[in-house]
């Protein structure tokens, strides 16, 4: 998908798709991590 083609709405949106899912897994790293072994790797 070249981005000459997307829109700007969709550029938007598949980067807010990207941040969401990158803070999503970034929340889970630490819920797992905290007071588990190698908490803080």
């Amino acid at each position: 998908m070249p981005p000459k083609h997307m829109s700007e709405a969709r550029m938007c949106e598949i980067i807010r798709d990207q941040f969401a899912t990158s803070m999503n897994e970034f929340m889970a790293n630490i819920n797992s991590g905290a007071g588990g072994p190698g908490g803080a790797s």
